[in-house]
C-alpha cells in the first residue's frame, strides 16, 4: 500500500512540477514575445523613468523605446532635467548597437552608441557643485572592490550627430573676447570616436572627422586625432586639425593643473607640439588668448615647440610668412600676452625677406600701422640674414651678417625702431655698394669696419658718432684705400678727423662737410703728404701736390667752387719738373654777378674774371712757373 501511495504522490508531484515548469516557460515565452513590441518596451521604460523621477525629485522622460534582443536599443526623445528643472540632457534619439556574446562572462559590448540631435547643458553652481552632482551621488556607491558578479560594459564607438553642448560656471561672471571657458556653447558637434578607453583615462579615443562651432565664432572644421584626456594632460597624436584660418599637425600636448587653467590658457597651460606643415593665424590664437588680437600674422610652421603660449621656444623651426619671408632656426618668445613687452630670442640660421614683405609683417606682429622701415632697406632687394636677434619687436640687439644685392654687411647693434631709429654698435662691410644704398651715382663699393652710435637712417635724419676704419671706398670711379674717420654725421653735416693712406693720396685732416644746401660747404685743415690729381681723377694733367691746406669753400666741382683755399709749403710735381711755392691762396667769389678768381703767391698774383675752366689751370700755372722760376 505504501508503495502505491508513494508512487501516486510522486506522480502527482511530478505533474505539479511539470505544470509549474510549463507555466513558467509559457510565461517567459509570452514575456519575451511581449517585449518585442515597442509599446510594451516603451510602457516599461516610462514606468522606470517615472520611478527615477520620483526618486531624484526631477523630471526624466522617455517617449519611445525599442529593444531588439541581442542586437540594439533605441531611446527616443529622452529628457533629463536637473534639480532646478532646467534641461540637463535632451536627445532626439539614442541608439546603442549591442553585442551580447560575452554576457555569460558578465560582459556587455556596445559596438556603437549614436547620439542624434542631442543637447547637454552643464552648470557649475554657486556652491561649487555641478547640476550633474545629484545623479553622480545617486548612482554612486561607496568605494569598494568590484564584485566578481559585476558587469563590464565596453563602448567601442561613439557617433555624434548634431550635438549641442553648453557649460556655464555661475561662479564667474562677465564677458570676455574669444572663447569664454566659463560660458561655452558648442553647436553642431558631429563626428565619430573609436577605440574608446574610459577605464585607464578620463577619456581616450580615436576621433575622426569631428566638427564643431563655438558661439565665439571659433570653428573646428575637421579634427582627426588619437586623443587622450587625463586630469592634468591632453595629448593629441596623429593630429590633423583644421580651424577657421589655421591647420595643425602632427602632435600636440597640453599640460595643466586642472581644466580651469584653460580660462587663462596663454599663461597657465604648457604646450608641447611637433608641427609638420602647420599654419597658424593670429585670429585663431586670439580665440584662446584674446590679448593676441591686436596682432596680425599668418605663418606656416615646421619644427618642435615647447612652453606656454606666453613663453615658449621652438627648435629647428622653419617659418614662412608673407609672400617671400622665410626663417630657419631656433625661436624663443617670452611674454606674448603683452606684445609691447614680448621678448623675442631668435638664433637664426637663415632669414630671407625684402622690404615689401617685411613692412607689413612688422606692422602685423606689433599691431602698429605707424611703424615705417628705413627706406634704404628697399634698395637691398631680397636679403638673407644669419645670426642672433634678441629683444622686443621695436627694441632689440642683433649680431650677424646680412647679404643682399648691394653686398655683405656684418652687424652687432642695439636698435630701437620707436625712438627715431636709434642704434649703437659695430658694422662691418665687404664689397658693399654704398652708392646704390643711398642712390648716389658718385659713390661705389666700400669695405669698412666702424663703431657707430646714433639715430636716423636718411641723410636728413641721420645723426651719429662714427669711428670707422675704411679698407677702401670708391668715389667717382677711383678706389681710395686706407681711410679712417673719427667724427659725427648729423643734421646733414659731416665733421671730424680724417686720414687717408692711399698710394695716390696721403692726407691727415680734420674739418667738416656741410650738406645742408644744394652745394656742399667744405671746411678743412690738412697735412697733404701726397695727392696725385690725375690718378685720383681730379685733373686731366699729370700733377702731384704736397703741402699744408687750410680751406673753406662751397661747391662740388672745380668750376663752381666759391671760397678760399690757402696752401703753404706747396710742392707741385710734374713728370719733367718740380715747383715749390711758400704760399698760395686761391680765392673764388662772385662780384656783380660775375665769378672772380684770384691767385696770390710768392711767385705771382693773378686775377681772372668771367667764364674760367679751372681744369686748364695746371697748364696755365705751368706757363707762369716757367716764366718766373729759373
Amino acid at each position: 500500500m505504501f508503495n502505491i501511495l508513494n508512487y501516486k504522490f510522486i506522480k502527482k508531484a511530478a505533474k505539479i512540477i511539470l505544470y509549474i515548469l510549463t507555466s513558467a516557460l509559457v510565461l517567459v515565452i509570452a514575456l519575451l514575445f511581449a517585449l518585442q513590441f515597442k509599446s510594451v518596451q516603451t510602457f516599461i521604460s516610462q514606468r522606470v523613468a517615472t520611478y527615477l523621477s520620483n526618486e531624484l525629485n526631477t523630471k526624466i522622460k522617455i517617449e519611445g523605446v525599442y529593444f531588439k534582443p541581442f542586437s540594439s536599443l533605441v531611446l527616443e526623445k529622452v529628457l533629463i532635467e536637473d534639480l532646478e528643472h532646467d534641461t540637463l540632457l535632451y536627445a532626439d534619439e539614442l541608439r546603442a548597437d549591442l553585442n551580447l556574446q560575452g554576457i555569460r562572462n558578465r560582459e556587455i559590448s556596445i559596438e556603437q552608441l549614436t547620439l542624434s540631435k542631442t543637447s547637454v547643458y552643464l552648470k557649475k553652481q554657486l556652491d561649487s557643485t555641478s547640476n550633474l552632482t545629484f545623479l553622480i551621488r545617486y548612482f554612486s556607491s561607496p568605494k569598494k572592490e568590484k564584485s566578481p558578479n559585476s558587469f563590464v560594459i565596453n563602448l567601442t564607438k561613439l557617433s555624434l550627430r548634431d550635438v549641442n553642448f553648453k557649460y556655464r560656471n555661475l561662479l564667474k561672471k562677465g564677458e570676455v573676447d574669444g572663447i569664454n571657458f566659463n560660458d561655452i556653447h558648442v553647436n553642431h558637434l558631429n563626428g565619430d570616436i573609436t577605440d574608446i578607453d574610459l577605464e585607464r583615462h578620463i577619456a581616450k579615443g580615436h576621433i575622426k572627422n569631428l566638427y564643431l562651432k563655438e558661439k565665439s565664432g571659433f570653428e573646428l572644421k575637421k579634427l582627426n586625432v588619437l586623443l587622450t584626456v587625463d586630469s592634468n594632460r591632453m595629448e593629441f597624436n596623429r593630429l590633423q586639425a583644421v580651424t577657421n584660418r589655421s591647420n595643425i599637425g602632427d602632435y600636440l600636448r597640453f599640460d595643466y593643473k586642472d581644466i580651469s587653467d584653460f580660462s587663462n590658457f596663454i599663461d597657465s597651460v604648457d604646450v608641447l607640439g611637433v608641427l609638420k606643415n602647420a599654419r597658424i593665424n593670429s585670429k585663431d590664437i586670439a580665440y584662446f588668448a584674446p590679448s593676441v588680437n591686436i596682432t596680425k600674422f599668418d605663418v606656416s610652421l615646421n619644427g618642435r615647440v615647447k612652453g606656454k603660449v606666453g613663453n615658449f621656444g621652438g627648435k629647428n623651426m622653419l617659418i614662412k610668412t608673407g609672400k617671400t619671408t622665410y626663417l630657419k632656426g631656433d625661436v624663443n618668445i617670452i611674454g606674448l600676452s603683452a606684445i609691447d613687452e614680448t621678448i623675442f630670442d631668435l638664433d637664426i640660421e637663415q632669414l630671407s625677406s625684402n622690404y615689401a614683405d617685411l613692412g607689413p609683417i612688422i606692422k602685423g606682429f606689433s599691431g602698429r600701422n605707424n611703424i615705417k622701415l628705413p627706406k634704404f632697406i628697399e634698395t637691398l632687394g631680397y636679403f638673407n640674414y644669419a645670426g642672433k636677434i634678441r629683444g622686443k619687436y621695436y627694441e632689440f640687439q642683433l649680431k650677424g651678417s646680412l647679404k643682399s644685392s648691394v653686398g655683405m654687411l656684418g652687424a652687432e647693434l642695439a636698435i630701437n625702431l620707436k625712438n627715431n631709429y636709434t642704434y649703437k654698435g659695430e658694422l662691418i662691410t665687404d664689397n658693399f655698394h654704398i652708392g646704390k644704398l643711398f642712390q648716389n651715382k658718385d659713390l661705389g663699393d666700400v669695405s669698412f669696419s666702424s663703431r657707430v652710435d646714433g639715430h636716423g637712417t636718411s641723410i636728413e635724419e641721420l645723426n651719429a658718432d662714427i669711428d670707422a676704419s675704411i679698407k677702401y671706398l670708391e668715389y667717382k670711379g677711383y678706389r681710395y684705400s686706407g681711410l679712417s674717420m673719427n667724427g659725427n654725421v648729423g643734421n646733414r653735416l659731416i665733421q671730424g678727423d680724417f686720414t687717408i693712406k692711399d698710394k695716390n693720396l696721403i692726407i691727415d685732416a680734420n674739418g667738416s662737410i656741410n650738406l645742408q644746401k644744394d652745394l656742399p660747404l667744405i671746411t678743412v685743415q690738412a697735412l697733404i703728404e701726397k695727392i696725385d690729381l690725375r690718378e685720383t681723377g681730379l685733373f686731366k694733367d699729370s700733377l702731384t701736390v704736397q703741402g699744408d691746406l687750410n680751406a673753406k669753400f662751397q661747391g662740388n666741382d672745380l668750376n663752381n667752387i666759391i671760397g678760399a683755399i690757402n696752401l703753404k709749403g706747396l710742392v707741385l710735381r710734374k713728370p719733367s719738373y718740380t715747383t715749390s711755392i711758400d704760399s698760395l691762396v686761391l680765392e673764388a667769389k662772385w662780384i656783380a654777378e660775375q665769378r672772380v678768381i684770384s691767385v696770390k703767391s710768392d711767385i705771382a698774383d693773378v686775377t681772372m674774371n668771367g667764364e674760367i675752366d679751372l681744369n686748364a689751370f695746371p697748364a696755365y700755372f705751368k706757363s707762369i712757373a716757367k716764366r718766373y722760376i729759373p
